[in-house]
């Protein structure tokens, strides 16, 4: 079943990489939210299709970007947390010069004669880059660049997440950790689902159990530091011990500057998101972080 679904997340990522491997096509972009795995299985595709591929991570000059690029004209190029030359209208203009539909590319740029480069390379790589999210400086050139490129976005859903992060799980304590994340995932904030916590939480369990500490108290002390901001609040005033609402609207009045009625709907709002619970729909229910006995 994992294996299933980790191939139907994935599959894009598969056809993309044989694509540019094997057509006329030169440039493939995959964009999803952090920590979903793309810089993984792209590693992972690349080398088991055998593709020859050099990673270029990070900011750097655009002398030495095109240093870079002048090496390894002729191999796929990986670019990996590059989001700032993104903002780069020079870097953006090579881009459209790379991703052209033909197999020799003439990138011209100035001689920077102290670090060796050519006034032209004849580059017939292929290009893959990871984004996370599309800036909207340069738009028009962005725009460019993705209209001659091949386009994926990884969108899975929770319960995918989940059967990734199992899969991913190669020893018993591996999945014992997961399943408790898993369970109590409902204290993370909406966004933070996704393998980065999980390699996280896996790490914590570790280093408890080398230390002889309960691993599931020092997870659920993680989950609570990086919880949403209606959680935090509860939290912050009760703990997990359950609370009259007007008290609740007492301290949001307080500390957010919140007019009564304002207070009200913004604790209808995290309720409805299950962010926080209530026991009715009453205002003079109690409310808590965890799951109450719903009254008829």
């Amino acid at each position: 079943m994992y294996i299933e679904q980790i191939n139907k997340i994935y599959h894009p990522i598969i056809r993309g990489v044989k694509v540019i491997k094997n057509e006329n096509i030169n440039s493939l972009i995959v964009k999803s939210n952090t920590g979903l795995g793309k810089s993984y299985m792209l590693d992972k595709i690349l080398k088991e299709l055998k593709v020859d591929y050099v990673l270029f991570k990070g900011s750097i000059t655009e002398a030495r970007f095109f240093q870079f690029i002048q090496e390894n004209k002729n191999k796929c190029i990986l670019l990996r947390d590059t989001g700032n030359l993104l903002k780069n209208s020079k870097f953006l203009d090579f881009l459209k010069s790379a991703t052209d539909t033909i197999k020799v590319r003439k990138i011209s740029r100035l001689n920077y004669a102290e670090h060796d480069i050519e006034d032209t390379i004849e580059f017939t790589g292929k290009l893959i880059w990871e984004i996370n999210d599309i800036p909207k400086r340069n738009q028009e050139d962005l725009d460019a660049v993705i209209s001659r490129s091949l386009f994926i976005e990884l969108n899975p859903s929770r319960f995918e997440i989940k059967d990734l992060m199992l899969d991913i799980c190669k020893k018993r304590i591996e999945k014992r950790v997961t399943n408790y994340l898993i369970e109590k995932s409902v204290l993370l904030g909406r966004n933070e689902f996704n393998l980065r916590t999980q390699t996280k939480c896996l790490a914590i369990a570790k280093s408890s159990i080398r230390d002889r500490l309960d691993w599931k108290k020092s997870i659920d002390l993680f989950l609570t530091t990086h919880t949403s901001e209606p959680r935090k609040l509860l939290y912050r005033l009760t703990g997990e011990i359950p609370v009259k609402r007007i008290e609740f609207v007492k301290y949001l009045m307080k500390e957010k500057n919140l007019s009564y009625s304002i207070a009200h709907k913004r604790i209808d709002e995290w309720i409805l998101l299950e962010e926080i619970y209530s026991e009715s729909k009453l205002k003079q229910a109690k409310i808590c972080l965890n799951v109450l006995n719903v009254s008829k």
